[in-house]
């Protein structure tokens, strides 16, 4: 009886779902022969007159709406035979072409060793300390949700012979779209998260919004920005909101040899302070202004050499509660690196360089030498 009831009440609700998929299926049919039709007829107006403009574009705009990429490519570049100029079609033809670049999956594998002579920072009792550290960085560009999508995971992780306290892993894991801008300019937008551990313990974390563009001409090559919230655990819990902007500029090429160039990149960050002080009695609130100036030879197809000198202004304000003034700090940085291409894909590189700081608070002052070599494989 039970069944009988259960079949007498389900087969009309059956039939209405399957009049409903049908009509629905009928509906979607019409619509693509409409949207077919629509597209021939906007290509027999491109056969009528192919110099028009504006008749390509519409026949462009059509088929890339419909799917039929490469047709629309090839319309967005016959309006650019006549058109050069015309910015619509450009960035459209460079949206389409990196939608339909295959996936890109790279990444880069840093082996390293370092010796610092005052790897503490401090103004007295320095102590020097020998370091090994991996990174590894693994980047991927495929086409996600109609668009370019970029992702990157990046691992950091190193150990000291003397500064046991200091061995730190960091992980940062990044995703975001990419978008032409105009005349091959790009901009990347990406949700980010961070986490470090110092000696296997949580130090900090962070999550927030970064993005960077890159431009074809001009002075600026690059930007990057972006604003994160950073939680810490060290020396009791402290949080506070971060802010940066980076740029890279080519200041010139074949300045005193064919092969050189010198770059120039400026960078300003802040620390927002959302707690005040952590157990310890101290913050992190502060304004940085920093840059690198580097000048790179390229001595032969697998031998170049890197001079640079990088200087740094931080601010503090009132970073301890036993401090009565804020601290100023001024460090500069100069040195150079000798980098030799062992194969297409393999990189040694070895580099010296010293590094000195000035504070208005003497245990901050220190002068520190330091020599890096490191192993680099790209794939």
């Amino acid at each position: 009886m039970c069944n009988f009831f259960i079949t007498r009440l389900y087969q009309p609700l059956l039939i209405v779902i399957g009049i409903y998929c049908s009509l629905l299926l009928s509906t979607s049919y019409a619509s693509e022969i409409k949207n077919t039709n629509t597209l021939e007829s906007l290509w027999e107006e491109v056969l009528q007159n192919p110099t028009n403009v504006e008749a390509n574009i519409d026949y462009a705009l059509e088929a890339e709406a419909l799917g039929f990429h490469d047709r629309a490519i090839a319309a967005f570049r016959r309006a650019l035979s006549i058109d050069p100029k015309n910015a619509l079609a450009r960035r459209k033809t460079d949206h389409l072409i990196d939608l339909n670049r295959p996936g890109v999956i790279s990444g880069t594998l840093i082996l390293g060793t370092s010796y610092n002579t005052n790897a503490s920072q401090a103004s007295t009792n320095e102590k020097g300390d020998k370091a090994l550290s991996n990174t590894i960085v693994v980047s991927g560009d495929r086409n996600l949700f109609g668009m370019r999508w970029k992702s990157s995971f990046i691992n950091f992780a190193d150990a000291h012979t003397e500064l046991r306290g200091s061995d730190i892993n960091y992980t940062s894991i990044k995703t975001g779209p990419s978008l032409n801008i105009s005349n091959g300019n790009k901009i990347n937008i990406s949700a980010n998260i961070e986490t470090t551990t110092i000696n296997s313990d949580l130090d900090s974390y962070s999550f927030g919004i970064m993005g960077d563009t890159s431009f074809m001409d001009g002075l600026i090559k690059n930007l990057d920005y972006g604003f994160k919230f950073v939680e810490g655990h060290s020396e009791g819990s402290i949080s506070y909101f971060n802010g940066f902007l980076a740029s890279s500029l080519h200041i010139g090429s074949g300045i005193i040899q064919e092969n050189d160039a010198i770059q120039l990149q400026p960078s300003f960050s802040f620390n927002i302070n959302k707690k005040g002080f952590d157990s310890s009695g101290s913050r992190d609130r502060l304004i940085n202004l920093s840059s690198s100036l580097d000048y790179t030879l390229q001595i032969s197809d697998i031998r170049s050499v890197n001079l640079f000198t990088s200087p740094s202004y931080s601010y503090y304000l009132k970073h301890r509660t036993t401090d009565s003034k804020d601290r100023m700090d001024l460090s500069a940085e100069i040195g150079g690196s000798f980098n030799y291409s062992i194969s297409s894909s393999v990189t040694f590189t070895i580099s010296l360089g010293r590094e000195q700081n000035f504070s208005n608070f003497n245990e901050f002052e220190y002068t520190n030498y330091h020599a890096e070599s490191s192993l680099v494989y790209t794939f």
